[in-house]
């Protein structure tokens, strides 16, 4: 499921596939626990874009600081090969107040 806030289009100013992978992610990882372990293969199924438009979505995202990526260390499921991302939760709480 995909919960779209009006900040996030109004205050971070997120459209088309940014918005979809944003808000995606933050129905996963909401808070500084969890964490979004979806593959690029499952993400360009379901947003119906290339794995390639993922990916430099995602980078846009982590260049605006509203996610990061989950070091090695920090990582919930160690067994995942691919990349795995949280929300910036203390720079959206900046953002939006």
């Amino acid at each position: 499921n995909l919960i779209v806030w009006s900040w996030m289009r109004e205050v971070l100013g997120l459209h088309g596939t940014q918005l979809l992978i944003f808000s995606y992610m933050f129905t996963q990882c909401f808070d500084s626990v969890h964490q979004c372990t979806t593959s690029l293969s499952s993400m360009e199924k379901w947003f119906g874009v290339t794995r390639q438009a993922v990916s430099r979505n995602i980078d846009k995202l982590v260049d605006s600081q509203y996610l990061y990526k989950v070091t090695e260390s920090d990582r919930i499921t160690p067994m995942i090969k691919h990349n795995v991302y949280r929300i910036n939760m203390k720079y959206i709480k900046i953002m939006i107040n």
